[in-house]
């Protein structure tokens, strides 16, 4: 758990595998990236790879999500969840035609 004071700006570097969590899943290789930042159930912030600049590529497989001074400061103490939405293109998805969505909840982040 990623323990973040309230006032904190703090770099998260988060690390892009495939399902079998060694091969690297390339940044390039995907057509969108979105993080939202959930707090008890309600989304306090969406970041968009190559939008906003608090979502930043950095190396071959890695994102890093910035965690600013004034979000740790408006975030209440506690737990704060991150859904991931990766979207690559993949002719076999016939559910969103062409597209392949992940969408990966990571609870790291304890604000304190």
């Amino acid at each position: 758990m990623t323990k973040i004071l309230q006032g904190e700006n703090r770099l998260l570097p988060r690390q892009l595998t495939l399902a079998d969590k060694t091969t690297p899943l390339p940044v390039a290789s995907l057509d969108r990236v979105a993080v939202s930042l959930i707090q008890k159930g309600k989304i306090f912030a969406t970041y968009v790879l190559g939008t906003d600049s608090q979502l930043r590529a950095s190396g071959t497989a890695e994102l890093v999500l910035e965690i600013t001074t004034a979000a740790s400061a408006s975030l209440a103490k506690g737990p704060v969840q991150e859904a991931w939405l990766l979207e690559r293109s993949n002719p076999a998805f016939v559910a969103e035609p062409g597209k392949q969505v992940d969408r990966i909840v990571l609870d790291d982040i304890e604000i304190a």
